[in-house]
C-alpha cells in the first residue's frame, strides 16, 4: 500500500532556506593584501604558510 502525499503550491514554490552557518571573525590578514583574511580555523591558506616560511611570525599576520 502506498502513502499519498499532498503538498500545496505554496509549499512547493517556497524558496529554500539559507544556511545559518556563520563564518568566524577573521584573525589573520595577508601582508600584501590585507583584504584577504583567514579566521584561524581549518586548513592554513597557502599565503599564510608561505609568509611563515619566509620568516614572518603569526603575531605579525594577526589583525589588530
Amino acid at each position: 500500500m502506498q502513502a499519498l502525499c499532498v503538498f500545496s503550491l505554496a509549499e512547493l514554490a517556497r524558496p529554500a532556506r539559507k544556511s545559518r552557518k556563520q563564518r568566524g571573525k577573521p584573525k589573520y590578514h595577508r601582508p600584501e593584501n590585507p583584504e584577504i583574511t583567514w579566521t584561524g580555523q581549518g586548513l592554513r591558506p597557502r599565503w599564510f604558510k608561505e609568509a611563515i616560511e619566509a620568516g614572518s611570525s603569526e603575531d605579525s599576520l594577526r589583525i589588530g
